[in-house]
């Protein structure tokens, strides 16, 4: 990716208007032209063979909403007081006959003001908006077979469905830099939620799926454990208060990963599977922070001993910056529990406000703790 100081740019392409398509996030007040974006991006991945692509206005719909889900549902990150979004969502679960109606409701305004910038000069001052959408679609249907500069794609019926048809250039062009393209989309998309979600951290994290699938990266963690779970038996697990095994325990999220959305080792706790399924992507009880607390500093300490000096010093890198703590402060019980305390209630306060689940709380007869 092509940047300037802190913002991106696309890769330029003869005989493409990319000035035009760099400028299709400006005065953005929703959504629907990113997920409209990153839907196009994955559909025509997917559909390599295929030279001028023809897609339905139903399956760009579909797709948006697919590209939506886990931010809203998930992650319950706000997409904005003039955001449909989660309505849509609605809409696609019913299945079926509505989604002839998510299609009409969601495409009706973003596929043709997704190509506004492309026809900035010919549309100025055009109202109103149904005035506005035919002038887009005559221009971009009657402009999509020149030679120079033609429009990403143009409007075509198949069977009676509206389709887009993608210009060959254009695919081979989104294609070619799909990596480029992709990471300037999610740059301009997590600036977009960012500034709806100001108080919510790792954003970026929450709808990039390759951030999603580094969740799994627990490797490294899960040897730290392991060896302080040998070095401290019996080691409890702090929500059951039963004894951990150093070959059977799983590492649970204390502060749920979809909030923090981090593997951060500082928020990390061994405990058994069925109690990291019960508590999913609950904040726990404050009953348990003391417990937790009292983990950590037992396994900072240990660790300690075991490598001391700069090696320990990198390991424990991310207790001190989540923390913000010294180096020095680490090891001492009261500074590592002011440092817990304040950080775990107000994440939890955050958590909540955003509709997380708090105050989980261990419960032996749950039926999702059945082995």
């Amino acid at each position: 990716m092509v940047t300037r100081g802190k913002t991106p740019e696309l890769p330029a392409a003869a005989g493409l208007d990319i000035a035009a398509c760099s400028r299709i996030f400006e005065n953005t007040a929703a959504s629907y032209k990113f997920l409209w974006t990153l839907a196009l991006l994955n559909i025509l991945r997917r559909g390599r063979s295929q030279v001028a692509p023809t897609i339905s206005l139903q399956k760009m719909a579909i797709e948006m909403v697919k590209e939506a889900r886990d931010p809203i549902e998930r992650f319950r990150l706000n997409f904005g007081a003039h955001d449909d979004m989660a309505k849509y969502i609605g809409l696609y679960q019913e299945g079926g006959k509505k989604y002839g109606e998510l299609r009409r409701k969601l495409c009706t305004w973003v596929d043709t003001r997704w190509l506004r910038p492309f026809f900035a000069k010919e549309t100025k001052g055009v109202r109103p908006d149904k005035k506005l959408t035919a002038k887009l679609r005559e221009l971009a249907n009657r402009r999509f077979d020149r030679d120079e500069e033609p429009p990403p794609y143009r409007f075509v019926d198949i069977d009676g469905e509206p389709h887009i048809q993608v210009h060959p250039r254009w695919a081979e062009y989104f294609r070619s830099f799909a990596p480029i393209i992709n990471g300037w989309v999610l740059w301009h998309w997590a600036r977009f939620l960012q500034a709806r979600n100001p108080n919510i951290p790792a954003v970026i994290h929450k709808i990039d799926p390759w951030f999603q699938r580094a969740r799994g990266s627990l490797i490294t963690a899960r040897k730290f454990w392991e060896k302080i779970i040998e070095v401290r038996e019996p080691l409890a697990c702090i929500y059951s208060e039963e004894r951990l095994r150093r070959d059977d325990f799983v590492l649970d999220h204390y502060l749920p990963w979809s909030f923090v959305g981090h593997n951060d080792l500082w928020n990390l706790v061994p405990t058994s599977q069925p109690i990291n399924s019960s508590k999913s992507d609950h904040f726990p009880h404050a009953k348990y922070l003391e417990r937790f607390v009292e983990m950590q500093h037992g396994a900072i300490n240990a660790y300690r001993e075991m490598v001391p000096g700069r090696s320990w010093e990198k390991k424990m890198e991310s207790h001190a910056a989540g923390l913000n703590l010294g180096f020095d402060d680490l090891p001492k019980r009261d500074k590592l529990d002011d440092a817990y305390r304040s950080l775990v209630a107000a994440q939890t306060a955050l958590g909540k406000s955003n509709a997380f689940g708090v105050d989980w709380e261990y419960d032996p007869d749950d039926p999702d703790l059945a082995d």
